[in-house]
């Protein structure tokens, strides 16, 4: 009888773990430059692994699925294309530019873009059929290149730092606009997640420039430490994270007011960084020291992992990310009155930190996003709306690195304004 219960217990086990799958991990993928490997770290537990790549990897982007790591190999004018399941296999090679360094992917995960040191160039890789699709001429020294979506013109818009001609790149399809006031030596790039910014950090000056994306202008620049390098946007656009290879610290912007968080210690000549999209926590590669610096913004603590692992890593570039959560689905609205309306959805994730919700009153393609709701969580009443308005809604779930696929988006329009408006006039008169 006991037999026959413990055998029941295992195949109750493997019901659960076969109709349960285990839930994403963040994980960073670090380019081990002079050790000619990727290092891959699970964030959760630290475990490091490494697969050998001949040739200097250099740059690194993850993309936004989560399903492949695309690296720049500086000594073999390639990027490579590594499986994340299949971290161990035999990365995909794509010819580009001389000497390639940064590399981004643009946030619908279509294309991918790198900066080409040595030949001034910038090349656009449409990543599903892992073809070159285009080059951009550029200015001298490309280095750090961001990317985000523009909804209303349906395209990507590229920003480069030019590391040689302390200028940034805007190109946008054919067209490329400078702008020349930012600061000396322009290298890594970050972009909050709404793309609305785009931070540079100028290595000659010590400073960060701000870039307001609506018109292309550098709108405040920032002091921090010494010879900063590397820039990372986390918790949720909230934070800035700026190595500061100088001096050996990491600067902390809070992105409200571009103002000094804080300032931490960490290991020897800090390059690369990155942080998870919605976690409040920066990985830090230490050029000379060999490690990585965990700083983690919950703690306000430095914790040093892998020592020892690096030698002369770079890492330039966005280096961590999850697989997406699964997207909400049936989303409705129900609209309670003038200026009410109460949304529901399916949640079909099982590993996310949360909602994202967004609205439009114009039209579905100036979404902003309004709230972030709690795990497991259903619904949402918007008030305060305009009576008689047509409203938008999708919504995305979120785990610690990535940001579902959106819902299908829900509309709905508020009632007719019903009270009545009453005008009262006191008069008071005098008389003596």
């Amino acid at each position: 009888m006991v037999r026959g219960f413990l055998f029941l217990g295992m195949v109750l086990w493997m019901v659960i773990v076969l109709c349960n799958p285990a839930f994403a991990e963040t994980t960073a993928f670090i380019a081990n430059t002079g050790a000619d490997e990727m290092v891959r770290i699970t964030t959760g537990d630290e475990i490091t692994t490494t697969t050998g790549m001949d040739g200097k990897p250099y740059g690194v982007a993850v993309t936004p699925d989560g399903l492949q790591v695309l690296v720049t190999i500086e000594d073999e004018n390639q990027l490579a294309f590594i499986t994340t399941a299949d971290f161990f296999g035999t990365p995909f090679f794509l010819p580009v530019g001389e000497s390639p360094r940064g590399v981004t992917v643009d946030p619908n995960g279509k294309y991918a873009y790198v900066a080409n040191f040595d030949d001034d160039t910038v090349t656009k890789i449409h990543i599903s059929t892992q073809t070159v699709t285009n080059t951009y001429d550029v200015n001298d020294g490309p280095l750090g290149v961001v990317a985000r979506y523009d909804e209303i013109s349906n395209t990507s818009i590229v920003y480069v730092a030019n590391h040689l001609d302390d200028n940034v790149i805007v190109i946008d399809n054919e067209d490329k606009t400078t702008i020349s006031d930012v600061g000396d030596g322009p290298a890594g790039m970050s972009i909050s997640p709404d793309g609305a910014y785009v931070y540079v950090a100028n290595m000659n000056d010590d400073t960060v420039s701000v870039i307001d994306t609506k018109n292309d202008k550098t709108v405040d620049t920032v002091r921090v430490g010494s010879e900063p390098w590397g820039v990372a946007v986390g918790a949720k656009g909230k934070y800035v994270y700026v190595t500061n290879s100088g001096d050996d610290t990491v600067t902390v912007i809070r992105t409200g007011n571009n103002s000094i968080d804080r300032i931490f210690n960490v290991g020897d000549e800090p390059m690369g960084v990155a942080a998870p999209r919605n976690g409040n926590f920066a990985y830090v590669v230490n050029q000379n020291g060999g490690s990585i610096s965990k700083v983690d913004m919950d703690d306000d603590s430095v914790t040093e992992i892998a020592d020892g692992v690096f030698t002369d890593a770079f890492s330039m570039g966005a280096f961590i990310g999850d697989e997406l959560p699964n997207r909400p689905t049936s989303i409705e609205l129900t609209v309670k009155n003038e200026s009410k309306i109460d949304l529901s959805w399916i949640d079909n994730s099982d590993d996310e930190m949360g909602f994202k919700i967004e609205r439009s009153k114009e039209d579905e393609e100036n979404y902003v996003q309004i709230s972030d709701v709690d795990q497991n969580t259903t619904t949402f009443q918007d008030h305060g709306l305009v009576s008689k308005t047509v409203y938008f809604y999708r919504i995305r779930s979120y785990n610690e690195g990535a940001d579902s696929e959106y819902s299908s988006s829900a509309n709905g329009e508020t009632m007719p304004y019903s009270g009545s408006i009453w005008c009262f006039i006191n008069s008071v008169f005098k008389y003596e």
